[in-house]
């Protein structure tokens, strides 16, 4: 009874503070605020109940704290309630905050002036520290964090190494309704406070700008890639189930074009993949926020490309069907391997797909953005780093030679547009080739490399329309008679291989893969160990090109603009913030959504940025 009348009355507040100003109400005259004293009260009753049924999974104990097994079991989808319902009366009392302060002091602006040239009130030389907007912004951010804390992560039995679930269905229920409620406060924070601000003249507008949002992204990403089949699921529906899409899709679309031009490459890749076999309603959302990326960054957008493949095929090559031990199979045993090895086919053309329509965006018969040409060339040269290598950024173990260049048939459908490029560009990508190709084949491991990779290295060729391998390259590279060709790339690991916070489900066992019978003409292999993290990782983005060394190519964004990212000694990237998605087209068969479609998301996000503009 108490739970629900707080939850009742918390509703109320909601409800009342989404109608008008609620500090209008309160005395805030003095040291002591009235309206921050009940926000602050609001804030410390729920972040006790959350921590009070935060679960663990230690060795001894599974199922969390002892209040899960003791009282009516009904208590927590109560308490549940509560905090979504807080959580929006937190931050509509910050946003109606917001607001009042900016126009007092004189920083709504509109259309025709700019904050970043002119500031109508405060002295630049002084930076804020304290302000109530920040305090209350502060309190609802680590209360968010608490939310992304009740992750229930899958638990691997030692037994038989498969996933089973220790939780009850109410620990279940409350983790997944305050995480949904914790990613749209955390996307509307994101877009009230963006780190664009952080560029102001005004010194009160720098301070407002949320730049350490790390967590926040790390804790949302987890929780959706946890939740992604949902969305898949829409594909096989024949009346599709929008609730996902506009619970779990659109906060993290929202957040991504309000923050695009700092954008987080790893996260922009997590909501890219969903161009394709989410459904008609994830792809429509996708199209309209990718048209509004593409206008705002279009270069970070194809970084964002190629961590959004990079993300697909490693799972791709995780999800290989496991090697029948039986040396004589039972015929359901058979039936099921190749069902699964059918599967796995289904998945890379699934894949292939996908890096379709990310071509597709990018223009029509030609680029729609004259930055994209050179930046073409850096996002090429990057794949090719990462199918010719075979290095596993997730464990100290090495792949075996070759088994990631099946990647070049994905990375093969932006080949039509270095064929309409400059003569140059086609060269480079011959130079890194040759030479790539050349060092594989001098292996001595090259006797290992599958026939149908070497056939994907062909098709990529023949994609770029560049020169056919000449085994005379390889005599060259034996004397040291041969042409001087680009540096070859080095990197201590994959920067962008690791792109969510918490591995997807797929990937929450651990595994070793051997070279499985080729059921699919495109299996490769690789070994990899994911755990699921307890804790609440922040989502630090990596360089999506990993080419910040001397030796290296540029990254597509530097060389498009001339800019390079901040990095440290060791010519590593420093962690930025923030978010991107991704650009799509309807492809020649019409059976996508176009992105010059106009839908209730284009308005959404045209509206948006509109309005957040300066």
């Amino acid at each position: 009874d108490i739970e629900y009348a707080l939850s009742l009355n918390l509703k109320r507040l909601r409800v009342l503070s989404k109608r008008c100003d609620l500090s209008e109400f309160f005395d805030d005259s003095g040291d002591n605020n009235e309206l921050e004293a009940l926000c602050s009260a609001v804030t410390d009753g729920l972040a006790r109940r959350l921590k009070m049924r935060k679960v663990t999974t230690g060795e001894n104990e599974k199922s969390g704290s002892k209040i899960w097994r003791s009282g009516d079991s009904r208590v927590h989808k109560i308490v549940a309630d509560g905090v979504s319902e807080g959580l929006m009366f937190l931050l509509s009392i910050i946003a109606w905050k917001l607001y009042a302060i900016q126009e007092q002091e004189g920083l709504v602006v509109d259309d025709n002036e700019d904050l970043l040239e002119e500031s109508p009130g405060g002295d630049d030389d002084e930076e804020v520290q304290d302000h109530i907007v920040l305090r209350l912004r502060n309190r609802l951010i680590a209360l968010t964090e608490l939310c992304f804390e009740q992750f229930l992560p899958d638990v691997v039995s030692d037994e038989d190494e498969e996933t089973s679930s220790p939780y009850t269905e109410e620990q279940i229920v409350f983790a997944d309704a305050v995480q949904i409620s914790a990613g749209q406060v955390a996307s509307d924070l994101r877009t009230l406070f963006p780190k664009e601000l952080a560029n102001a003249v005004s010194p009160l507008l720098r301070a407002f700008a949320l730049v350490e949002d790390g967590r926040l992204i790390g804790g949302y990403i987890r929780f959706f890639r946890s939740k992604e089949n949902m969305l898949r699921s829409n594909e096989e529906l024949d009346e599709e189930n929008k609730d996902p899409v506009n619970s779990l899709l659109l906060p993290l679309a929202r957040s991504l074009a309000t923050n695009w031009s700092n954008g987080n490459r790893r996260e922009a890749g997590v909501a890219l993949a969903h161009v394709t076999g989410s459904g008609q309603e994830a792809q429509s959302l996708v199209s309209a926020m990718s048209r509004v990326l593409k206008k705002t960054e279009p270069v970070r957008l194809l970084e964002a490309h190629m961590a959004s493949l990079r993300q697909s095929y490693d799972e791709w090559m995780d999800n290989e069907p496991e090697e029948m031990e039986s040396d004589c199979p039972t015929d359901a045993e058979m039936a099921a391997f190749e069902k699964a090895e059918e599967n796995h086919k289904d998945q890379f053309e699934s894949l292939e797909h996908q890096a379709s329509r990310f071509s597709q965006s990018l223009g029509v018969t030609r680029l729609s953005d004259a930055k994209l040409a050179p930046a073409l060339v850096g996002f090429l040269r990057e794949g090719l780093r990462y199918a010719f290598s075979n290095d596993d950024g997730d464990t100290e173990d090495e792949l075996i030679l070759g088994s990631r260049l099946s990647f070049l048939s994905v990375l093969s459908k932006y080949g039509n547009w270095i064929k309409k490029g400059r003569a140059n560009q086609k060269e480079i990508l011959q130079r890194e080739l040759d030479q790539k190709e050349t060092a594989l084949r001098t292996n001595p491991d090259f006797e290992e490399v599958h026939e149908d990779d070497l056939a994907a290295l062909g098709r990529f060729r023949i994609a770029l329309g560049v020169k056919p391998f000449d085994d005379a390259s390889i005599v060259a590279a034996a004397t040291g008679t041969g042409e001087e060709t680009v540096g070859e790339v080095e990197e201590d690991s994959d920067s962008a291989s690791d792109l969510n916070a918490t591995p997807s489900p797929s990937t929450m066992k651990s595994t070793t893969m051997g070279r499985l019978s080729r059921g699919s003409s495109v299996t490769s292999i690789r070994s990899r160990l994911s755990s699921a993290q307890g804790s609440l990782p922040p989502l630090y983005e990596e360089d999506a090109s990993a080419m910040d060394s001397g030796s290296s190519p540029a990254s597509p964004s530097t060389q498009a603009s001339g800019k390079t990212d901040d990095t440290d000694e060791g010519g590593k990237s420093q962690a930025t913030y923030v978010g991107k998605t991704q650009a799509t087209v309807d492809d020649e068969t019409g059976s996508g959504v176009s992105m010059d479609d106009e839908s209730e998301y284009s308005n959404l996000f045209d509206s948006q940025t509109k309005s957040t503009g300066k």
